[in-house]
């Protein structure tokens, strides 16, 4: 019984981690940053989440954000998570 608290334990800890890329620059101040979250079921709120994070980013460089590019994903029952990826620069 033991056993199956701690597995059952693991199980959630692990699997509500969200795979994170974390903010990335692709060019010259051309950063891309892509995220799932599993506890989230659209992607439209994933991608908020990132547009605060980039902001945040560039006003520790003392610039604004700008964004590029941008997708999401919602997530689909069983099979995807709530996804998103933005692309910016900071002006």
């Amino acid at each position: 019984m033991r056993n199956l608290v701690v597995i059952t334990s693991a199980f959630v800890l692990f699997g509500c981690a969200a795979p994170n890329t974390g903010i990335t620059e692709i060019n010259p101040n051309h950063y891309m940053y892509a995220k799932q979250d599993w506890m989230s079921w659209s992607g439209a709120t994933v991608k908020v989440e990132m547009f605060k994070e980039a902001a945040e980013f560039c006003k520790a460089k003392g610039k604004k954000m700008e964004i590029l590019g941008q997708s999401s994903q919602d997530a689909a029952a069983y099979t995807s998570s709530a996804g998103a990826e933005i692309q910016f620069q900071c002006i």
